[in-house]
């Protein structure tokens, strides 16, 4: 004779598309708090050369692993972040207060270094 479970209450597991939902959520939260913060940090210039920066460098790569922590991310000029990702330009170290940063620079890059902030 078969056992009739209706009357038990068995929880139903949260379906996945919420799950997925929630963390999609927690990580676009994370990005805004990491942003703000860097921005604060940075005080509105270029990492590098000082200038007005417009873009957020990781630097661990996002893809692979970096995430949007303050000690990962950078905020650069466009040009700062062109460099970067062309290896003319490398950033090392943790970027907060505190910390040891360093910035290094060869070819096109070490000139627009040399240049300075643009207007200040």
């Amino acid at each position: 004779m078969p056992i009739d479970y209706s009357g038990l209450a068995l929880p139903k597991p949260t379906p996945r598309v919420v799950d997925r939902i929630a963390v999609k959520r927690d990580l676009a939260q994370q990005e805004r708090t990491c942003r703000r913060h860097v921005r604060r940090r940075e005080d509105g210039r270029c990492r590098a050369c000082g200038r007005r920066p417009q873009h957020m460098h990781h630097l661990e790569r996002r893809s692979r692993g970096g995430k949007w922590r303050p000690e990962n991310v950078v905020h650069t000029c466009v040009a700062c972040h062109q460099f970067a990702h062309a290896a003319l330009l490398h950033f090392a170290g943790n970027p907060e207060p505190g910390h040891r940063f360093t910035v290094t620079s060869t070819g096109a890059a070490a000139d627009h270094l040399r240049r300075g902030p643009a207007g200040r």
